[in-house]
């Protein structure tokens, strides 16, 4: 089976880069579709923040304009998008043929080997209709999220693969929602299968400065970045995510730090 992922994204250094790569070295089939820009907050983003209309400013614009030729990468680029629902779906226009469909986000990096072993459960299982993962969710260069079922790992969260037919459209993009048309929707593999698997993907929402500036005012985290601050100069762990972020409740998910940093 084919595999095609697609990157919504505004802003995606030094992340964006990294998918390429790993996407080379696969022994499958593959295409990945970018779709970058500002979205608006409407529709099941509408809580966000407006946005200036605009590209990425970061360098994202000009690594994506240098794939432009590329036979694998498809690139659609605008300065306004309705909201992410609108480009996911932009993305799914270009599909034309049945395959594997990735969500993978600018922040999310996957390997090579964890992509075949994806593309294999759905040829291995034919009612497989898709399959929610768990990741390890960075708060910074070398801090990691422990914790089930709360923030970082809620159970609705990171579904990421489906099996595509053409006409499959997004519902919506927080949490994603695929309206599937095809012969049979399929069942849904678990986190706790996936975990099986050691298909656990590596998420940076929170490794750069610039990440969470961009978040405190997108999302409204009053103070977020100075939070940030104050939780990379802690010493002691692991300590709850609540005492640092004002925006998550609970003893859980602990923030642990690891020996070294993950990039």
């Amino acid at each position: 089976m084919k595999l095609i992922a697609f990157t919504i994204v505004l802003d995606g250094e030094p992340f964006i880069e990294r998918h390429l790569p790993v996407f080379q070295r696969l022994t499958i089939p593959w295409q990945w579709i970018v779709v970058e820009g500002a979205a608006g907050n409407t529709g099941d983003t509408a809580w966000c923040q407006p946005q200036e209309p605009r590209l990425s400013q970061d360098g994202t614009k000009e690594y994506l304009d240098s794939l432009v030729f590329s036979k694998s990468a498809t690139i659609l680029s605008s300065t306004y998008w309705r909201n992410k629902t609108a480009m996911c779906n932009a993305a799914l226009a270009c599909v034309k043929e049945p395959c594997v469909l990735m969500q993978i986000d600018a922040d999310e990096i996957w390997t090579a080997e964890q992509l075949e072993r994806i593309i294999d459960c759905f040829e291995q299982m034919p009612s497989l209709g898709s399959i929610q993962f768990a990741c390890r969710y960075f708060v910074g260069p070398n801090l990691i999220l422990d914790g089930r079922d709360c923030y970082g790992d809620y159970d609705y969260e990171w579904i990421r693969a489906w099996r595509f037919n053409p006409g499959d459209k997004f519902a919506s993009h927080e949490p994603p929602l695929l309206c599937q048309y095809g012969p049979s929707v399929g069942a849904r593999m678990t986190k706790g299968l996936s975990r099986q698997l050691d298909v656990v993907f590596d998420h940076f929402p929170y490794f750069t400065e610039a990440q969470v500036a961009y978040k405190e005012k997108f999302y409204s985290y009053a103070g977020l970045l100075d939070q940030w601050r104050a939780l990379q100069r802690n010493k002691d762990f692991p300590v709850p995510l609540s005492r640092f972020f004002s925006h998550v409740s609970g003893e859980l998910p602990k923030v642990v730090k690891l020996s070294g940093e993950r990039v």
